[in-house]
């Protein structure tokens, strides 16, 4: 897939730079430097440029979103609603009780919004990364497959991720849907580690281990345009 940019040249310029901003690649070169060369500087950057949109796109995602939870002053854990309530104290510190979390900010902080934004991602991807951690285990044992390891990112359109590396990867707003979802987009991965494509034998493999794949599929499309940190 190749790359489109924006190209500005100038004569004050003496080296090249490329700038990924709002998802948007520019590329700054000198006035001599030719269209070839720069084509193809581009396409060695390919992955970098790639991996910084995607980087954008989801922090962009995030930012559109970032305030909802605390106007709601309440948001979802594993499909369960958790009060949230934010304070002020001498010391920072994220406090749970099962069914509220308490996330306290010390006066030195600057930017107040933006810290506690942090600390509830911070909360629910050490939540999610504790069920992930024992459930791609176990799934993964009971499918017969094994993969390298596994990562929570911010996807703006996808659950989760396999490459061929056999690293697994989901997104971070997994931490608000039932359970079942959850597991439900574990085997979908789990099963690309066999068929890194979307086959009829990949969907035999899928519904071989979840019973609830059209269901589970149906609540991503309508209930996860809900889910929000």
């Amino acid at each position: 897939m190749s790359i489109d940019y924006q190209l500005k040249k100038s004569y004050k310029r003496k080296t090249i730079a490329i700038h990924v901003k709002n998802t948007l690649v520019t590329v700054l070169a000198p006035h001599f430097v030719p269209l070839s060369y720069i084509d193809r500087l581009v396409n060695k950057k390919h992955q970098w440029i790639i991996d910084k949109i995607e980087q954008q796109k989801s922090t962009e995602y995030f930012s559109q979103h970032k305030q909802s939870a605390f106007d709601n002053g309440e948001f979802q854990l594993f499909d369960r609603t958790i009060k949230l309530t934010l304070i002020v104290s001498q010391n920072s510190s994220t406090q749970f009780n099962g069914s509220e979390l308490v996330l306290s900010a010390s006066p030195r902080v600057k930017n107040l919004a933006l810290y506690h934004q942090n600390q509830l991602k911070e909360f629910l991807k050490t939540a999610l990364n504790i069920y992930l951690q024992k459930r791609v285990i176990e799934l993964a044992e009971v499918m017969n497959l094994k993969y390298v390891n596994f990562q929570l990112k911010r996807y703006k359109r996808r659950w989760g991720a396999c490459n061929s590396k056999k690293q697994l990867s989901f997104n971070l707003l997994l931490a608000g849907a039932p359970e079942w979802v959850i597991d439900y987009v574990v085997i979908h991965e789990l099963a690309h580690l066999k068929h890194l494509n979307h086959s009829k034998e990949f969907w035999s493999l899928v519904n071989k281990y979840c019973c609830e794949v059209k269901k589970a599929e149906s609540w991503l499309k309508i209930e996860g345009k809900k889910l929000e940190i």
